[in-house]
């Protein structure tokens, strides 16, 4: 109180127009945040779908060069049971059956000397793993397809790879200090095909660690082709996954 007066104080209250302002403002900014969270949500999805879209082509197109790559290997692998199959014959080779494998030396040579690598195109699965691409794949099928290939299967076939290096290098070593004359004759022009194989069959017929040695390559060569049947079959089995993601 001032000059014995006393001040008063009156509540008073809001206008109903005002609540109503207050609440149509609310609603108004309700709606305008709930459509932009809306339409960045829509545009979010329609990334992720084009996203899995271009995956799903580039995986489909790998495959098709994985198929191509592996159906080489594969014949390779025959290829080389077929020759050392024929030339671990108890009874000596067969009259031209190697010829119906290769009539190269320099093949002859690969298959019992050199080591040979499975490694198929896999840019677009390194690359997809390496970006977390996976999230924009949906299917879970086609996930387990894709670690089943390149993860399980793989493997089978490249466990033994070291075993094989072992065994070509230990062999190569008998040939270098018992047999070099063989050796030179791979590139000697002067010597035909079957002057080179009956040369490994006297080689063969009196040295029993090279016998013993192209057994166990045999028996390797074997199970990889083994190995890499099943890779095929999981070769199919996301070729199938992919079709149906894509559907």
């Amino acid at each position: 109180m001032m000059s014995g007066t006393t001040q008063q104080y009156q509540y008073r209250p809001m206008k109903v127009t005002n609540l109503k302002q207050l609440a149509l403002e609310f609603i108004v900014i309700f709606l305008g945040v709930s459509a932009s969270f809306g339409v960045t949500s829509f545009s979010q999805m329609r990334f992720e779908k084009t996203e899995e879209n271009r995956l799903l082509e580039a995986l489909t197109t790998e495959i098709e060069t994985i198929r191509e790559y592996e159906a080489r290997a594969s014949r390779d692998v025959s290829d080389d049971i077929a020759i050392y199959s024929e030339l671990l014959k108890s009874e000596g080779m067969t009259d031209g059956a190697i010829g119906a494998v290769t009539s190269s030396k320099t093949r002859i040579e690969f298959s019992l000397f050199n080591n040979s690598l499975f490694s198929p195109p896999t840019e677009t699965y390194a690359t997809l793993i390496a970006s977390d691409g996976l999230k924009y794949i949906r299917s879970n099928a086609l996930k387990t397809a894709l670690t089943n290939l390149h993860i399980r299967s793989q493997s089978r076939v490249t466990t033994g790879l070291a075993e094989e290096r072992l065994l070509k290098s230990t062999l190569l070593d008998e040939f270098l200090s018992r047999h070099p004359s063989f050796l030179v004759q791979a590139s000697d022009t002067n010597v035909s095909v079957d002057e080179y194989l009956d040369t490994l069959s006297r080689v063969l017929r009196d040295n029993q660690t090279v016998r013993a040695a192209l057994g166990m390559q045999l028996k390797y060569l074997k199970s990889k082709k083994a190995a890499m049947q099943l890779y095929e079959l999981s070769l199919d089995d996301l070729e199938t996954a992919l079709k149906q993601a894509r559907s």
